[in-house]
C-alpha cells in the first residue's frame, strides 16, 4: 500500500518537468501552464470532498481498484494528447483518481499498522508522497535528458506501474468491516472527528505553508528555470524538485522516534527559512543559493507535512480516519491549487519573477503562523 501511494505521487510529480515540453510545441499562453497544473488540485479536491469518507463504509479495495483504473486513463491520456485542452482533461482525471485514492491508502496504512507500532501507518502515510514527488521528478528530469521521446517513456512507464498495483491490490486483504450508509458518505462535506478539531487547526496553517511552497516548486520552477535563470536545460527543474522532495523524506525518516509536536515546531522554522531564500534566491538568479534554499525548505516541507498528521491521527477512531485524512487533504490541494491559477494569471500582468517572490512571502509568512499555533498548543499540553 506505501508503495501504490509512493506510486500516485510520483505521477503527480511526473508533469512538471514536462510542461514547458507541451508548451514549447503547442505555443499556449502560460496562464494555460498554470491551469493544467492546478486542475489536478481541483479533481482531488472534488473527490476527496465526495468519496473521501467511502472507503470508511464499502472498504479500501473497492476505492482504490476504482482510483488505480482510472489513473491508468490518466496515465494514456497525458501520452496520446495532442493538445494543452486533453493535458487538462488527463489532468483532471489524475486529480480525481488520486483524491480517491489518498484517503484510502492513508486510512489502510493506518489499519494495517502494527500492534506494537501504532504510530507507523501515520508515517508512512506522510513518508509515501515525498518520496513519491522525488522520484517523479528525479525521473522524469533524467528521461528529458536522454529519451527524444520522454512524454511517452514517462507515461507508458507509469501505466505499467499502476497496473501491476491493480493486481496487488486485488490480492490484498480488505483492512476494514462493511457498514451501511455509503450513499450518504457521497454529499459533498467537509468533517473533523471531535477529538481531534484544535489539534487540526493548528495544524492546518502549516500544511498550507507547505502546500504553497510545493505549488511554488511544482508549479513554477520549470518556468523560473526557463525564463528567470535562462538554463534551458529541462532537468533542473526536476533536480529542485527532487531535493525539496528527497530532503522532505529523508527528514522525516530521521525523526520517526521524535516527538510529533518538535517534529511540526522543527518543520515550521525550516519551512519560514528556507522558502524565504527560495525567494531571495530567485530574486538574485542563483541557482547555487536556490539549491541550498530548496533543501533547507524540503527539511521544512517533510516536518511541516509529517508533524500536524501525526499529530491528529491518533485522535481518529477507525472508522473516522477515511474522513480526518480527506480532511486533511483538502486543506493541502485547496491550497496547491487554487494560488496556482492566481499565479498564472499574475504573471500575464507582473511577469514571473515578482510573482514568484510573493507567493514566497506568502509561504513563509503562513509558516510563521503556523510556528506560533504550534508552540502554543505545546504550552497548553503542558
Amino acid at each position: 500500500m506505501g508503495l501504490i501511494f509512493v506510486a500516485f505521487l510520483a505521477a503527480a510529480a511526473a508533469p512538471s518537468p514536462l510542461y514547458v515540453l507541451y508548451q514549447d510545441e503547442w505555443h499556449f499562453p502560460a496562464s494555460l501552464l498554470s491551469v493544467a497544473f492546478a486542475v489536478y488540485a481541483f479533481g482531488l479536491l472534488l473527490t476527496l470532498l465526495v468519496v473521501g469518507k467511502l472507503s470508511d463504509y464499502i472498504g479500501r479495495r473497492p476505492v482504490l481498484i476504482a482510483a488505480l483504473v482510472a489513473q491508468i486513463v490518466a496515465m494514456t491520456l497525458l501520452f496520446t494528447a495532442g493538445s494543452i485542452e486533453l493535458v487538462i482533461v488527463a489532468r483532471i482525471i489524475q486529480g480525481l483518481a488520486t483524491g480517491a485514492a489518498t484517503g484510502a491508502l492513508s486510512a489502510a496504512l493506518s489499519d494495517l499498522a502494527p500492534a506494537k507500532k501504532p504510530a507507523l501507518g501515520a508515517v508512512i502515510a506522510s513518508l509515501a508522497p515525498l518520496v513519491g514527488l522525488a522520484l517523479g521528478a528525479a525521473l522524469t528530469g533524467v528521461v528529458v535528458q536522454l529519451s527524444s521521446e520522454p512524454i511517452t517513456v514517462v507515461f507508458v512507464t507509469l501505466d505499467v506501474v499502476f497496473a501491476l498495483g491493480l493486481v496487488v491490490v486485488f490480492a490484498s486483504p480488505e483492512s476494514v468491516s462493511r457498514k451501511a450508509g455509503a450513499l450518504r458518505t457521497l454529499i459533498p462535506r467537509v468533517s473533523v472527528p471531535e477529538l481531534a478539531r484544535r489539534e487540526f487547526v493548528a495544524g492546518a496553517f502549516l500544511l498550507i505553508g507547505v502546500w504553497l511552497t510545493a505549488g511554488i516548486y511544482l508549479g513554477l520552477i520549470a518556468q523560473v528555470d526557463r525564463d528567470i535563470l535562462r538554463l534551458g536545460t529541462g532537468s533542473i527543474n526536476g533536480i529542485l524538485i527532487t531535493i525539496l522532495s528527497g530532503a522532505g523524506a529523508l527528514s522525516v525518516f530521521a525523526t520517526t522516534n521524535v516527538r510529533p509536536r518538535v517534529v511540526a515546531i522543527s518543520g515550521a522554522i525550516s519551512l519560514a527559512v528556507g522558502v524565504s531564500f527560495t525567494g531571495i534566491a530567485i530574486a538574485a538568479h542563483s541557482l547555487p543559493l536556490l539549491i541550498i534554499a530548496s533543501l533547507v525548505a524540503g527539511i521544512g516541507f517533510g516536518l511541516g507535512f509529517a508533524g500536524p498528521i501525526r499529530l491528529v491521527s491518533p485522535l481518529a477512531k477507525v472508522h473516522e480516519r477515511g474522513q480526518l485524512f480527506s480532511a486533511v487533504y483538502v486543506v493541502c490541494y485547496l491550497t496547491f491549487g487554487v494560488p496556482a491559477i492566481v499565479a498564472g494569471w499574475l504573471v500575464g500582468v507582473f511577469t514571473l519573477l515578482p510573482v514568484v517572490i510573493g507567493y514566497a512571502a506568502l509561504a513563509a509568512v503562513s509558516s510563521l503562523v503556523g510556528l506560533a499555533a504550534q508552540l502554543r498548543r505545546a504550552r497548553e499540553d503542558g
